[in-house]
C-alpha cells in the first residue's frame, strides 16, 4: 500500500524523469506474483511444507525491496519497487488460504476480513498516509515557500520505518511457522 499510494511522489522527490512508471511497476509485478502466490501453496501442501513459508519468503523479497528504496536514485527505486510488488503479491492469495485453513471456511468471509480489512484500514492510514506524510514535511525546505520536498530525504525515514516492520512481520512468520511445522511433526 505505501508504494502504490506514494510511488509517483517519491519518484518526483528524486527529480526521477519517469514518475508514471512507478505505479506501473508496482502494479505489474504485485499483480504478476498474486498468480505465482497461488500456484505456491498449492505446491508447498503437495510437498507437505507449511504455507505459512510463503509469509515468510515474501517478507524477506519485501525487505530486500525496501533495502533498495532506502538507496534512494530512480534505478534502486525502480528495483525496490518491482521487488516489494513482488513480495506484496505473494501475501494476498496466500493470506486466503491461511485464514481457511487455520480457521475453516464456516466464517470464511469473516474471518478473512479481520485479517485482510483490518489490515488494510489501518495500514493504509499508518503506512500510506501518516508516517509518509510526516517525513515528507519534515523534509520541505523552509527557505522559500515551497509544498513540494525534493531530495532523497523524503521518503528516506519512510523506507527505514517500513523495513523495520518487515523484520518485525518476517520474526513472526518465522515463529508461527515454525510452531505449525512443530505441531505437524508431533
Amino acid at each position: 500500500m505505501t508504494l502504490s499510494t506514494n510511488a509517483g511522489e517519491m519518484f518526483t522527490a528524486i527529480g526521477a524523469s519517469s514518475v508514471s512508471r512507478a505505479t506501473t511497476l508496482f502494479s505489474g509485478t504485485q499483480s504478476f506474483t498474486r498468480v505465482f502466490g497461488g500456484w505456491s501453496c498449492d505446491a508447498l501442501r503437495q510437498r507437505s511444507w507449511q504455507r505459512t513459508w510463503i509469509l515468510t519468503v515474501a517478507l524477506i523479497i519485501m525487505s530486500v525491496g525496501y533495502l533498495c528504496l532506502i538507496v534512494n536514485d530512480e534505478e534502486w527505486l525502480s528495483i525496490g519497487i518491482v521487488i516489494c510488488g513482488a513480495g506484496f503479491g505473494f501475501v494476498w492469495p496466500t493470506m486466503v488460504v491461511l485464514v481457511s485453513e487455520r480457521f475453516g471456511t464456516a466464517n470464511l468471509g469473516s474471518n478473512y476480513m479481520i485479517f485482510d480489512g483490518g489490515t488494510s484500514a489501518f495500514g493504509s492510514l499508518i503506512f500510506s498516509k501518516l508516517i509518509p506524510s510526516w517525513f515528507y514535511n519534515a523534509h520541505i525546505s523552509s527557505d522559500d515557500d515551497e509544498t513540494d520536498c525534493v531530495g532523497d530525504g523524503c521518503f528516506r525515514g519512510l523506507f527505514i520505518v517500513v523495513l523495520c516492520s518487515c523484520m518485525v512481520a518476517l520474526l513472526a512468520s518465522l515463529r508461527l511457522t515454525m510452531k505449525f511445522q512443530h505441531k505437524k511433526g508431533e
